[in-house]
């Protein structure tokens, strides 16, 4: 719980920040499946709630928060698997404008 309340207080601090005069930030979604080699066939997760929170750092790097809502499809266990963020700082290779 404290590493949510420390991840959702630096996301609000960094979608704060304006990178030239301007605040760029992005509110889109990112689906994704899993499937574990140790499932069995026909079992997979499915993130219910892929929502994506981006924010431009500086001019090359940005502050990506991913949520994660796996349901579980199988033959027995059904239902969240896992809940938490994926958080990441994309770094750019060539400066924005």
């Amino acid at each position: 719980m404290k590493r949510l309340i420390f991840i959702l207080g630096l996301f609000i601090i960094l979608s704060s920040i304006n990178v030239k005069g301007q605040r760029n930030f992005f509110v889109g979604l990112e689906p994704s499946v899993t499937i574990e080699k140790y499932y069995d066939k026909g079992e997979f997760d499915l993130n219910v709630f892929p929502a994506v929170f981006r924010v431009a750092v500086t001019k090359r790097i940005d502050f990506r928060a991913v949520t994660i809502f796996n349901y579980h499809f199988g033959t027995i266990d059904k239902g969240i698997s896992n809940i938490g963020t994926s958080v990441a700082l994309p770094i750019m290779i060539k400066r924005k404008n």
